[in-house]
């Protein structure tokens, strides 16, 4: 292996790396399995939150990271990001993982399904559900909120409440996410814009709501390469 491009990571993931990942329990009444993408290798199908492996190559050395990660499908992106993970660690003990070279893809594929299935996978069985998401990113929130004295994730909070139907609580994150003047940044201001947005369809009818979630979900899935179906327990 040359370098390691897109094309050639999918080819060795799917190979070496996916058959040794482990399954969470919760698929096991799906058809889900793992999946290789440019980026990493995901679990799909899936509904509102993407889950697996996100790869971080080294700028300047022939290694690169891994994460475990989750995201929501419906918070508009257009490429994966490192928000919502744990690292894993290779057999070293440092974050760095070895290039699969041909001459090393087997034991780097097994060193990073060791720590996928030691550590990522317990963190994807508790934050890969939307309940469990919510969980995780409420106590985010609270640390902010107690450390820098900042609202935080009024996006994600808001929105998984909507798909829980817990209206009331989604109508409040979503009224603090959309005046929030923190930060006068693009991506806030983008933010600020969505969360009115989606705060105004609520008000008018929960279903208006879930329904541009839905196509959000749709559009970030196509974004990231991720199979997205309507009817999936997750």
């Amino acid at each position: 292996m040359a370098g390691l491009t897109a094309r050639n990571w999918r080819s060795w993931a799917e190979g070496s790396l996916n058959p040794l990942l482990e399954r969470p329990r919760r698929w096991d009444a799906t058809d889900s399995h793992w999946d290789a993408t440019d980026y990493g290798t995901v679990g799909s199908p899936t509904t509102w939150l993407v889950e697996g492996l996100i790869r971080w190559p080294a700028q300047s050395r022939p290694t690169f990271r891994v994460d475990a990660f989750v995201l929501p499908l419906y918070l508009p992106t257009a490429a994966p990001y490192g928000k919502w993970l744990v690292s894993l660690k290779s057999e070293s003990g440092g974050r760095a993982f070895d290039k699969p070279t041909p001459e090393m893809k087997e034991r780097v594929a097994r060193d990073i399904a060791r720590a996928a299935n030691a550590d990522g996978l317990p963190f994807l069985a508790q934050v890969g559900v939307r309940d469990g998401f919510l969980d995780h990113v409420r106590s985010a929130q609270a640390r902010t909120l107690s450390e820098r004295g900042a609202f935080a994730h009024g996006e994600e909070v808001g929105y998984t409440e909507i798909l829980l139907g817990n209206y009331d609580a989604a109508a409040e994150q979503l009224v603090r996410q959309s005046r929030d003047e923190d930060d006068d940044a693009d991506w806030q201001t983008e933010s600020r814009r969505r969360a009115a947005h989606v705060l105004s369809l609520l008000r008018a009818g929960p279903e208006l709501a879930h329904a541009e979630l839905s196509q959000w979900a749709d559009q970030t899935a196509t974004n990231l390469g991720v199979s997205r179906i309507a009817h999936h327990p997750t």
